[in-house]
């Protein structure tokens, strides 16, 4: 039986954007959830996006937002944050979906309604991708001991076997869930 969780940490945020953008474009019918990306303006930094999958980008943290939350130079906005991903993985729990949560770090730990849902994905039935920034304490250490549960590196080295690993992963899980259609045995 294949891992029910798996969750992928990576150093470069570019390596990780390129692993999840990839998953989610070859696998959208079957996850739900939501990733982050950053936005730039002029090859600059200035915020981060979070965005459904299937759904509409929301600006989340920013160097123009004020806000009691921040991180290094950002305003964090965590209501729109909690609003976008929160409810992307209730759909997901709901329409028996693999779910994407991308991802786990230091403006998304702020969130004590965010890591609710977190640990509601992770101890449901769905499958779960995860991806989350290397030492995030608060979770490394209980992921390694969660039964059913994978961690990996993802490093621009192994970048294509993890990416394959991790599509088989899909692959088995999406034969589990898919539902036959009329006239299908299985």
């Amino acid at each position: 039986m294949p891992y029910k969780n798996m969750i992928i940490s990576s150093k470069s945020q570019s390596q990780k954007a390129l692993f999840i953008r990839k998953i989610v474009s070859n696998y959208k019918y079957w996850l739900a959830g939501f990733f982050t990306e950053e936005i730039r303006e002029n090859g600059a930094r200035i915020g981060f996006a979070v965005q459904p999958i299937g759904g509409e980008k929301t600006l989340f943290a920013s160097k123009k937002i004020i806000s009691k939350e921040s991180f290094n130079k950002y305003g964090v906005n965590l209501e729109a944050f909690e609003n976008t991903a929160v409810n992307a993985l209730r759909e997901g729990l709901a329409l028996n979906k693999i779910l994407v949560i991308d991802e786990i770090g230091a403006m998304t730990l702020a969130s004590g309604v965010f890591m609710n849902s977190v640990t509601e994905s992770l101890l449901s039935e769905s499958p779960v991708l995860v991806t989350m920034r290397p030492g995030t304490k608060v979770f490394c250490g209980t992921f390694s001991r969660m039964e059913g549960t994978k961690m990996i590196e993802l490093s621009e080295k192994n970048r294509l076997k993890i990416e394959k690993e991790v599509e088989e992963w899909l692959e088995s899980w999406i034969k589990r869930i898919r539902k036959p259609r009329q006239g299908e045995n299985d």
